[in-house]
Order: structure tokens, then C-alpha cells, then sequence
């Protein structure tokens, strides 16, 4: 039998869940941490909440999975390095960082995703910033996806 890349993944995950359930202890412990990041970068959200304040471990993380920076402390979720880390890892990830309403990086962020039509479903027509990156792609000449 042979699995898809998405069904290791998360077969990966439900064994890091389980084992993390399983003995707490292991939140706690950074190497532990760091390996299961590097494997995927979800496992983030297992960490006791001291490790989701080291820098290397939370850029572990979003280097694997860009979106783990929802997990990551605040002022490391607002880190321009791991927010940059993250944006490129998947630009997605934008929406979970405080720095989601500054047009520099979410104009990096929307070229990860290839400027995905869908872009605009991370942000409501009244938000200041929906207006500078619909001004900003007109000017690329790059479709906004924007809701009309």
C-alpha cells in the first residue's frame, strides 16, 4: 500500500498528539520539541508555553509549516524574521501574525500564493490594508480576486 504524501503527514501528526497527550512532561522538554517541529511544524501548539517563546524552535516551526505562527507567542508571531520565515514557507500564514495589515509583507505573502484569487477571503473590504494591496496588484497588472 502506498500513502500519499498528505496521509504521512498526518499520520505524523496524530503520533506526535498522541505521544505529547501522553506524557506531558515531553512539553517541556526542547529537544523534544524541536524534533517533533522539525517534523511538523503543527506540533508547535503541544509546547509548553516557555517554548513557544524560543526563537528557534517557533522558526523551526514556520519553516516547516508557515501557519504554526498562530502557536507561537505573540511577540514572536510578530518577529519580522518568523513572520518572514513563515510567509514563504506558505503566505497564508499572514493572517495569523500581528503584522497581517502591513502591505509589505503581505504583498510577499500573496506572491507565495501566487496571488490566489482567494487572497481577499483573509481580510474584509472595510480593512485599510484590503484597499492598499487591491492598488498595489492593479499596478502589477496581477488580478485582486477582490469581492465586488
Amino acid at each position: 500500500m502506498k500513502l500519499e504524501h498528505w496521509e504521512i503527514k498526518t499520520i505524523r501528526f496524530e503520533m506526535f498528539r498522541t505521544l505529547f497527550n501522553d506524557h506531558p512532561e515531553y512539553r517541556k522538554d526542547p529537544k523534544k520539541v524541536m524534533y517533533a517541529v522539525m517534523q511538523d511544524g503543527g506540533c508547535l501548539q503541544f509546547a509548553d508555553e516557555v517554548l513557544r517563546k524560543d526563537f528557534d524552535i517557533v522558526m523551526e516551526a514556520v519553516k516547516n509549516k508557515g501557519e504554526a505562527i498562530m502557536f507561537a507567542d505573540p511577540t514572536l508571531a510578530a518577529d519580522p524574521k518568523i513572520v518572514m520565515a513563515a510567509i514563504q514557507q506558505s503566505g497564508w500564514a499572514i493572517q495569523y501574525s500581528p503584522l497581517k495589515n502591513d502591505i509589505e509583507y503581505v504583498m510577499v505573502a500573496l506572491a507565495q500564493i501566487n496571488f490566489d484569487p482567494n487572497w481577499s477571503n483573509m481580510y474584509g473590504p472595510n480593512d485599510p490594508i484590503f484597499a492598499q494591496v487591491h492598488e498595489r496588484m492593479q499596478a502589477m497588472g496581477v488580478g485582486t480576486g477582490a469581492r465586488q
